[in-house]
């Protein structure tokens, strides 16, 4: 299966649980997969803070 042939996932697709960390660009969430119930840490990333310090090309390794 290919990247193409995945649905589109947004943050209507899981439930959010506590916070384990935060960072410089984002934090971090307890999330669990509604559909699945798959449990997984959710990364948010703060777009404007990504754009400010130059690092998108960072993001775009790290996806």
């Amino acid at each position: 299966m290919s990247a193409v042939d995945l649905p589109a996932k947004n943050l209507e697709n899981f439930d959010l649980g506590r916070p384990l960390g935060k960072g410089k660009f984002g934090n971090v969430y307890l999330a669990r997969e509604r559909q699945s119930k798959f449990i997984l840490a959710l990364k948010v990333f703060f777009k404007k803070q990504l754009e400010k310090a130059g690092v998108e090309h960072q993001l775009r390794r790290e996806v």
